[in-house]
């Protein structure tokens, strides 16, 4: 009886040892910034375009400012935390220095994962590894 309780308590301790917090890695998020080449110039229209899609959030692909603007998500909660962790350091600073187009891919967790940008006339992202447009 003795060896099947410590047996019981060595196997608890092992189940405790080996559980995982995953609380921070759902917080963390993993956001790459992609930009194409400069060239296409109109940033004051781009940062427009960037300014309304924060304000008015929603999933899809729309046209502005002579870009064609995406926000797609699987999993992730809302467009508006979407944009949120990608606006400021990927899409209005490429926007600021006029390139051709950007996207910001972020994950968090094990499933979620959302990707935000702007590519030219009648193109979306390839899914390549660079984030190109295509």
């Amino acid at each position: 009886m003795l060896s099947k309780l410590l047996t019981l308590t060595s196997l608890v301790a092992l189940a405790q040892a080996l559980t995982v917090d995953v609380t921070s890695e759902l917080t963390k998020r993993d956001a790459k910034c992609y930009a194409g080449p400069s060239g296409y110039g109109h940033s004051n229209e781009l940062n427009t375009c960037i300014q309304n899609m924060v304000n008015n959030s929603n999933w899809g692909q729309w046209d502005c400012g002579g870009r064609s603007f995406f926000l797609g998500g699987s999993a992730w909660n809302s467009p508006g935390d979407c944009i949120g962790g990608c606006s400021k350091p990927c899409l209005n600073g490429s926007a600021g220095l006029g390139l051709d187009w950007a996207k910001c891919d972020q994950q968090t967790g094990v499933s979620a994962h959302c990707w935000v940008g702007y590519c030219p006339p009648g193109q979306s992202p390839c899914g390549n590894s660079d984030g190109s447009c295509c």
